[in-house]
């Protein structure tokens, strides 16, 4: 390299670091490895940088007991000022493209390299009240969470902008520049709205609502979290209007048409009153569930839009109604149902990664709002054969159902007694029979364990027992105790070793958390963490 730089000295007084680069690749040079070269200016000749020797009158001496030669060189080098942030999302923007993913539009590309910047924009930028940052009102430990998902976002910035600068194809590298960029995107994202729950104007509707209204939160994707937030606060019932005459369903039917448009129907009884009608606490359950599944969402929630429900008093149980959506067939089926009975269509090793990632965002999004499920189960997710009958099943977009149960999180929880093994194998140990605690996210982040079991081993886990004990009956701590024992000991053989931690850690309770808030916001960065972390490496099988 000091040859080729001395020989570009005496010809043109100057070195060109592009075309130094090129006198290096050349065979002539003999270098036992190929150089690299990254232009992080663009393709500019003009733009490069220029090495060129001092003038000896304008050189700044060194002192004499640092020479150890009578001759030196030394050297000035001019660097253009930074890039602007635009320039380099549009540099990246135009890099993707080049070798889009597939069933990505462009349109799709420019929005996801934008959207970080405006969630960053929102939390800097917008006041709040008193004309102060969300940001600067944001406790330590949130402003701390934020930045380190952002550092993540600028170094992975920096990474892909060297990449798609340096001289090469795209071809290849793009889909995974693009997953990871969605995977740290909705890092930040959540990040945002967990350090949002601590606030405590998190809890204040007038707050929420100005928030959810501005166009910085709308523009960043922020204003969905921050919708349902608002529903949840506001004590009002404003799905009442919501409710419609159970007469226009024939007895428990599912999947029907309601004005013309296919809807699907949840059934859930309920425990009747003095008068034999429906409890007053259902009632309002069931009116605050369907006003939350009313807020139009995107995938984040994995969430049908609930249109309507009604009280059957003949049958003594209330229906949520579900919209469909356009591109589906209505004839859904569940994960316990696929499981147990689909011989032909079963998903890939890559679809089942994808399955579990996208039910622990789900999770995550619904619990950042600070909303417990209370019932997740295989037989509570969903899945629609697309119309157009290119797959039997959409394994790319489960739909988590059955929130017949779900609630506030630090409303008291519902304490029916469930005897049934089916039932209480979903279940975390203290819920099962009359639960004696009330229920909690990390109780929802144990049935989550469980459904990691089943979509590992393609196995319900009722078939982790033996059917002698069951009949017998088996304590809780025993239930767990087998379920534990199985993604120890037969998931990492299916699904490797990180899926069978991130089950484990649901499973145990195993997130290393001491000292929490009233959100769990602890809790929740530890999922992140230890769950979804671990399973999105698993999003580049096929």
């Amino acid at each position: 390299m000091i040859r080729e730089m001395g020989e570009m000295l005496s010809k043109s007084n100057e070195v060109l670091v592009t075309e130094l680069y090129q006198r290096l690749m050349k065979k002539e040079s003999r270098l036992s490895q190929t150089p690299i070269h990254v232009n992080l200016s663009g393709a500019s000749r003009r733009r490069t940088i220029r090495l060129q020797p001092h003038l000896k009158d304008k050189v700044k001496l060194i002192p004499a007991p640092l020479l150890h030669q009578r001759e030196y060189v030394t050297a000035k080098i001019v660097v253009h000022g930074p890039r602007s942030l635009t320039e380099t999302y549009s540099d990246i923007a135009k890099w993707l493209k080049t070798d889009p993913p597939l069933n990505i539009s462009a349109i799709e590309i420019e929005n996801a390299v934008t959207l970080p910047q405006k969630m960053h924009d929102f939390v800097h930028e917008i006041p709040t009240i008193d004309k102060i940052s969300v940001y600067d009102r944001l406790a330590e430990e949130g402003k701390r969470d934020i930045d380190r998902s952002w550092l993540s976002m600028e170094r992975f910035f920096a990474s892909v902008s060297s990449a798609s600068n340096s001289i090469g194809s795209a071809f290849g590298q793009t889909e995974a520049a693009f997953r990871n960029l969605r995977i740290l995107t909705s890092s930040l994202h959540n990040s945002i709205v967990r350090s949002l729950s601590a606030l405590p104007e998190f809890n204040e509707v007038e707050t929420i609502t100005k928030l959810a209204n501005n166009k910085a939160s709308q523009d960043s994707g922020l204003d969905e979290p921050l919708r349902m937030r608002q529903r949840i606060v506001d004590q009002r019932t404003p799905a009442e209007n919501l409710k419609i005459d159970s007469m226009r369903f024939s007895n428990n039917s599912v999947s029907v048409f309601l004005d013309g448009t296919p809807v699907f129907i949840e059934y859930k009884e309920y425990i009747k009153d003095e008068r034999f009608q429906m409890d007053q606490m259902y009632v309002e359950r069931v009116q605050k569930l369907c006003s939350l599944l009313n807020v139009p969402t995107t995938s984040k929630f994995r969430t049908l839009k609930c249109r309507h429900w009604f009280d059957n008093t003949d049958t003594h149980n209330f229906g949520l109604v579900f919209e469909v959506p356009s591109h589906y067939n209505n004839h859904p089926k569940s994960l316990h149902d696929i499981i147990d009975k689909e011989k032909t269509a079963r998903p890939s090793l890559g679809q089942r990664f994808r399955i579990a990632y996208e039910l622990a965002l789900a999770l995550e999004e619904w619990h950042a709002v600070d909303w417990v499920h209370q019932s997740i189960s295989s037989p509570k997710i969903l899945f629609f054969p697309p119309k157009d009958e290119s797959v039997v099943w959409d394994y790319t977009s489960p739909f988590l159902g059955g929130f017949e149960y779900s609630r506030p999180s630090l409303e008291p929880s519902t304490p029916a007694r469930v005897e049934n093994f089916e039932t209480n194998v979903y279940r975390h140990p203290t819920r099962q029979g009359l639960p004696s605690e009330r229920f909690q996210k990390d109780h929802d982040l144990y049935s989550f364990g469980v459904l990691l079991l089943e979509i590992g081993l393609w196995q319900l886990a009722k078939k982790c027992f033996d059917p002698q004990r069951v009949k017998a009956g088996l304590p809780p701590m025993k239930l767990k105790e087998v379920l534990v024992k199985n993604a120890r000991t037969r998931l990492a053989h299916y699904m490797g070793k990180d899926y069978s931690d991130a089950a484990y850690a649901c499973l145990g309770g195993d997130f290393g958390v001491t000292k929490d808030d009233k959100a769990q916001t602890e809790l929740g960065k530890a999922f992140r963490g230890r769950v979804i972390d671990k399973l999105a490496p698993g999003l580049s099988l096929k």
